[in-house]
């Protein structure tokens, strides 16, 4: 491993959960990455004191981060850039793990009523690789969507560290093909898509986190008229899916990957059964000459 591994990574293995073997030993040889987990022990610590029913943790906040986003306890900074600002959370009620992706703008009325309206229609999503969105609440002003936590590690990384068969690539590329496809048929879009937004959990499947982040970001900067774009954005989340899937020539919409995805497969799968077939073919036929004596 080149690089220092993704936070989610190191929050997993700051928590005992499953990590893959080359983050365990960059993490030994890594004094940088040893003081971040030492960090991250103490957000894990407090949520699961939290989850005990705990009040304490309420003093958890800092000054760069809030202690609780609505009913929801701020455990750690995920991940920061000029739009948005991820945290990981706890329900502190229902003391189940989540992600909240809290805009640096502020909502005024109006906008208040269109990110709650675009909320309802993202949480009808209900595909299996697909992050769930479970709720928004706002901080300061600001909106913060809350998805389900999606344990796993970032496509890039697991692409790294697991090279595919192609017939893996396929598969893999099938199921994020088909989450888009369910996003469109909605009449909604990603629209970021990239190898950062697409999670792999420890059973090799694909996961998209951070739906509908991009959507209400488009809402508070374009004053409600964020319907407009999202033609554009699905036309950007096609994109993704051919250039990731190295596919050749043009599809207009998630529906047509998906099929030519499936007609690829199939093809393969029809091979590799015919090359066994062949093989199985072959032993017969040398066991039976051996068995006439012929050699």
């Amino acid at each position: 491993m080149s690089s220092c591994p993704a936070e989610e990574d190191l929050y997993a293995l700051a928590a005992d959960e499953p990590v893959p073997a080359d983050v365990r030993d960059h993490v030994q040889d890594c004094a940088d990455c040893q003081r971040r987990v030492e960090e991250l022990d103490d957000d894990v610590t407090s949520v699961r004191i939290l989850g005990r029913g705990s009040s304490w943790a309420a003093s958890a906040g800092s000054a760069t981060r809030p202690a609780f986003i609505g009913k929801y306890f701020i455990a750690g900074t995920l991940s920061e850039d000029d739009q948005f600002i991820v945290y990981r959370g706890l329900h502190s009620a229902l003391q189940v793990e989540v992600v909240l992706t809290r805009l640096k703008q502020t909502a005024d009325p109006q906008s208040r009523e269109l990110i709650a309206d675009a909320c309802r229609k993202l949480a009808a999503v209900q595909h299996h690789a697909v992050a769930r969105v479970l709720d928004v609440e706002f901080a300061d002003g600001a909106p913060c969507l809350v998805h389900e936590r999606v344990a796993g590690t970032h496509l890039n990384v697991w692409l790294g560290q697991h090279p595919p068969t192609g017939r893996e690539s396929q598969r893999l590329m099938l199921h994020i093909a088909e989450a888009v496809e369910d996003i469109h048929r909605h009449g909604l879009a990603h629209g970021a898509l990239t190898p950062r937004t697409v999670v792999v959990d420890d059973q090799g499947d694909p996961h998209l986190v951070g739906f509908g982040a991009e959507r209400l970001g488009k809402i508070l900067s374009t004053n409600g008229a964020a319907e407009a774009g999202s033609n554009i954005a699905q036309r950007a989340d096609v994109q993704f899916l051919t250039e990731a899937a190295s596919m050749n020539g043009t599809f207009s919409t998630a529906g047509e990957v998906v099929r030519t995805l499936r007609r690829r497969l199939d093809r393969s799968r029809r091979i590799a059964l015919w090359a066994g077939g062949g093989l199985i073919a072959t032993v017969l036929l040398a066991l039976i000459l051996r068995a006439s004596g012929v050699f």
